[in-house]
């Protein structure tokens, strides 16, 4: 049954930004308001398979019908096409596919999962520090080990291996470290030594270039507290 849904103060902007995008709405203060009147309920397949439109945190959003046309959201037409997405609020510009932008297009603690470990055993928080005091953010706490589908669309796979400031005393278990597969071939590799101590901080840099499927294992016993902080994906 068609719904008719009256959506007031909201401009073609507004439904890029936020229901196409699921991206801040700070990037509309410059347009200009105007009443539309849409409707919901379309359902899209993209070879014969459901498009199920999510916004970057995952909820539901509507495909919408406006005046004739079908507007149906970006991001969900990047996932079923196997392209990244981007917006840039300060030029309220969207990108599909590569993006030679500064900015990351996902932190890893926020990116899709194709398979590994639940939700219940990712922990994540969204600021540390380690024992140099630095600040970390988008932190991963907790051993993980989780493959993500890039379908060649990811350039770099960036972050931080750290021990946390709290924790600075404790010694690592053997056996704990990051290992991070691209395709199945070893792309980066750190392991420590039982009774290793005083990790300095280190850059992780890991080239994708044309990498389909991504794996990364952490292993971090309960008293290393390692920790993984910023893991960016750059497009």
């Amino acid at each position: 049954m068609k719904k008719r849904t009256r959506i007031r103060d909201m401009v073609l902007g507004a439904l890029i930004a936020t229901l196409l995008f699921g991206l801040a709405a700070t990037a509309l203060a410059a347009l200009t308001p105007m009443d539309i009147q849409v409707f919901t309920g379309v359902k899209v397949y993209v070879d014969d398979q459901l498009v199920d439109p999510r916004n970057v945190n995952g909820e539901p959003v509507d495909v919408l019908a406006y005046n004739g046309t079908t507007y149906l959201p970006i991001r969900a037409v990047g996932n079923a096409l196997g392209l990244a997405v981007q917006y840039d609020a300060a030029t309220q510009s969207a990108y599909l596919g590569r993006h030679a932008g500064a900015a990351p297009a996902f932190y890893l603690d926020e990116f899709d999962y194709f398979s590994g470990t639940a939700e219940r055993n990712f922990q994540t928080a969204a600021s540390e520090q380690d024992n140099t005091r630095r600040d970390h953010s988008h932190c991963i706490t907790n051993s993980f080990e989780r493959t993500y589908l890039l379908n060649g669309q990811y350039s770099r796979l960036t972050g931080s291996l750290y021990q946390t400031y709290e924790d600075r005393s404790e010694s690592f278990d053997s056996g704990s470290g990051l290992w991070i597969y691209g395709d199945g071939k070893l792309l980066y590799a750190k392991e420590f030594d039982e009774e290793t101590t005083g990790l300095r901080p280190e850059a992780i840099d890991v080239d994708l270039t044309g990498v389909l499927e991504l794996t990364v294992s952490f292993i971090c016993h309960w008293n290393d507290a390692l920790s993984l902080g910023e893991m960016a994906l750059y497009t």
